[in-house]
């Protein structure tokens, strides 16, 4: 299996400073080049601009705005407690409990599984708060590509002003499920999961939960539709298949059947998104030398209820934790202490056919709720 080594970046200035560049500048070099600055990038440069010279780029305008549920499962809210998150994150309500919900065999289960509503904009903004001032953050920058030796890694870049080509001892990919890091360790494409999402005008009848909600008569490639309360908003997503057709229209008729049973208002806003698909542990890809791969772009997503944010930050963390513990083989000493998020990943592969298959729902259906409520937590 390919693995790789990837470099951290330092938090900076909006663009401005040494690395500002356009085609004709000379390379610049860092210790960590980062790409990505979600969950998993910012704890990774939190970490090493403490220890090295980081960079961490992002394809987006900062603070970026990420088509999500904008849930904190337990695992993510217990890991965030160190740095004690401000009030602002949260919405109206700020916890919602999941329930399962089948509209064709009338599946209706509250669990006790609770999330922290967050807006994910400000949670993201609030990540890239943590993360050391000597760490320099660059913006609409773009990952082209890369070229290893045993020394040095060599990464392209495309700036607003033009490409920049950056020498750096480590690389990180954390750039999520359309991962470009990803995309060259392994040599070719990967499968995703699309998902649209709308923001609606939120009914005050509303409850307080995250619904995943099950329609079996959306037609083929339509996976499930989730729907949350966010503050005065509410947020309506379907999730597709790799290779479905027709998804904006399948997803217009979820709307309008929600419209109906759930008292939605009109959409103020559409947003589009991709998951990695994740069935089985094969999917997790480490890296490969010092290029080395976290959160949803090394396959550290939940193969059954996708979701990501709590591996995001562990995975990041642990990436960075290697290679301060191994700077000449962060890679193995990576894989070692990412063993417990890895087989968790496997554990609940084996878990898809609960979730995929009509007899899977008629069992969730049957469970006393306490059993329900622990499965879920373990999704």
């Amino acid at each position: 299996m390919l693995e790789h080594d990837r470099a951290t970046c330092s938090r900076s200035n909006k663009g401005e400073g040494p690395l500002q560049s356009n085609s004709h500048a000379p390379t610049a070099e860092v210790d960590a080049l980062i790409v990505g600055a979600g969950p998993a990038g910012c704890m990774a440069a939190r970490r090493l601009g403490k220890a090295m010279r980081v960079l961490l780029v992002d394809s987006s305008a900062l603070p970026r705005s990420k088509p999500c549920g904008g849930a904190l499962n337990p695992y993510s809210w217990k890991f965030l407690q160190q740095f004690g998150p401000p009030r602002h994150l949260f919405l109206d309500p700020e916890e919602v409990k999941f329930r399962w919900v089948d509209f064709d065999s009338k599946l209706n289960r509250i669990t006790e599984l609770e999330f922290k509503n967050v807006s994910r904009e400000a949670f993201d903004e609030w990540l890239l708060s943590l993360i050391p001032d000597t760490v320099e953050v660059r913006d609409k920058t773009r990952f082209l590509g890369y070229e290893s030796n045993c020394h040095l890694t060599k990464v392209r870049l495309e700036t607003p002003t033009g490409g920049l080509t950056v020498s750096t001892r480590y690389v990180i990919g954390a750039d999520g499920a359309l991962s470009q890091v990803r995309r060259r360790v392994l040599g070719g494409d990967f499968a995703t999961y699309a998902c649209i999402q709308d923001w609606v005008e939120r009914p005050a009848s509303m409850p307080p939960y995250f619904d995943c909600i099950r329609i079996k008569g959306i037609g083929d490639g339509h996976a499930y539709t989730y729907a949350v309360p966010k503050g005065e908003a509410a947020l309506v997503g379907s999730v597709f298949y790799p290779g479905a057709t027709a998804q904006k229209a399948k997803h217009g008729q979820v709307m309008e059947m929600l419209r109906d049973r759930l008292g939605l208002g009109p959409t103020t806003k559409r947003e589009s998104a991709a998951a990695l698909q994740v069935r089985s542990g094969r999917d997790v890809i480490f890296g490969d030398g010092k290029v080395l791969l976290t959160g949803e772009a090394a396959g550290f997503i939940s193969p059954t209820s996708g979701e990501g944010i709590s591996y995001a930050l562990a995975t990041g963390d642990l990436c960075a934790q290697a290679i301060l513990a191994e700077p000449d083989r962060p890679l193995e000493k990576y894989r070692a202490m990412s063993a417990g998020p890895a087989r968790n990943i496997t554990r609940k592969a084996r878990k898809l056919a609960l979730l995929e298959y009509r007899a899977g729902h008629a069992v969730l259906a049957a469970m006393p709720l306490g059993i329900l409520s622990w499965m879920t937590k373990r999704l």
